[in-house]
């Protein structure tokens, strides 16, 4: 028979003179260690704090790792990780062992990624001009990073331009800047 969850047993022996009735035994089934949702990866940005929570069910004991090495001291049911680098970056997961007659019971959770993602910077940009009269002329700006968005100025004004380069007509003299936004900056 399987037993499936903890009861008492007992054996009633009947003869023809007799009943006996055995000592009660007690079964008790513990539960194995088990996890109830995935670990969850993220992106985050330098210098951003970031936690991975285990949702373990009987455990009795955790271990963190990172690319398959152990987290020395990561030994409780949540990984918190604050100021991140991109040294930070990498896939992790936590192994547990389980409780009473199940304590060499052990199971590692699903893997979660930490994706760091990258400041943006300009690159390169148009540097500054001088025409005689009125000449077509390109600006430009060379992005890195998580862009999200660009936006041109000309004279401190948006010029409603949000490409990387532009092509324009000078007439006037006028000062123009191009703001590059990411989702880390």
């Amino acid at each position: 028979f399987t037993a499936t969850e903890t009861a008492t047993y007992y054996a009633v022996v009947t003869g023809s003179c007799n009943t006996v009735i055995g000592t009660i035994i007690t079964v008790t089934v513990n539960p194995k260690p088990s996890f109830s949702t995935p670990l969850a990866g993220a992106e985050v940005c330098p210098g951003a704090n970031h936690t991975f929570t285990s949702t373990a069910q009987n455990a009795s004991s955790y271990q963190w790792y990172k690319n398959g090495d152990l987290i020395v001291g990561a030994t409780s049911s949540s990984l918190s990780l604050t100021n991140i680098t991109t040294a930070n970056a990498g896939v992790y997961f936590v192994k547990i062992k389980g409780v009473g007659d199940c304590a060499a019971e052990e199971l590692q959770s699903s893997s979660a990624t930490l994706v760091i993602k990258d400041l943006v910077s300009i690159a390169e940009q148009s540097p500054s001009v001088s025409f005689c009269g009125a000449t077509t002329h390109t600006l430009f700006v060379e992005t890195s990073g998580s862009v999200e968005g660009i936006e041109w100025f000309k004279n401190g004004v948006k010029a409603g331009i949000t490409s990387n380069s532009f092509d324009f007509t000078a007439t006037e003299t006028a000062t123009y800047y191009a703001v590059v936004t990411g989702s880390c900056n």
